[in-house]
């Protein structure tokens, strides 16, 4: 009896389905046929675009959210300070940027007697083989994971993954 419940069930939607198969592929094989109500994107005439350009101006009246005055004056008055603190300033010395070397980590192997851990990376192009610690070219492996490494570069840690 449960069977015939699901045959009941199941008959119509398989039905459904094949019919839904049939329609797209006779509509994608015969697309002469589309009614003559449905315009196709090939059928449709892109519109000419002008050229000008389009002008517009701001209106900055609107009142100043941290003071009193409309941001317009507030502009206005402060532009003439600005540029005498800014004649008083001494530039700061130029930070040097930190550039990473390209590392890529290629994954670990483990000795099962010892369950001591290497990663093997890639940095700069040349394959290495290092243990937690070990330091080369300024790279300082900190962890070694299954599917990512911590590696420490002029004191800043990254992760990197497989």
């Amino acid at each position: 009896m449960k069977n015939k419940k699901m045959l009941y069930v199941l008959l119509p939607a398989t039905i459904a389905v094949w019919a839904t198969i049939i329609i797209r592929v006779y509509g994608t094989l015969h697309p002469d046929d589309v009614p003559a109500n449905i315009k196709r994107a090939a059928d449709v005439t892109p519109v000419a675009q002008d050229n000008d350009k389009d002008t517009f101006s701001i209106v900055n009246n609107y009142r100043d959210p941290f003071g009193e005055r409309p941001v317009a004056q507030r502009h206005a008055t402060s532009e003439s300070a600005i540029g005498k603190v800014i004649k008083n300033i001494t530039p700061e010395p130029a930070k040097k940027e930190n550039t990473w070397p390209s590392i890529h980590y290629s994954g670990m192997i483990k000795n099962q007697k010892s369950n001591r851990q290497l990663a093997m990376l890639e940095i700069n192009g040349s394959q290495r083989a290092m243990k937690s610690g070990d330091v080369s070219d300024n790279v300082k492996v900190c962890r070694i994971f299954k599917d990512s490494i911590e590696v420490m570069y002029e004191k800043q840690k990254r992760f990197f993954k497989k």
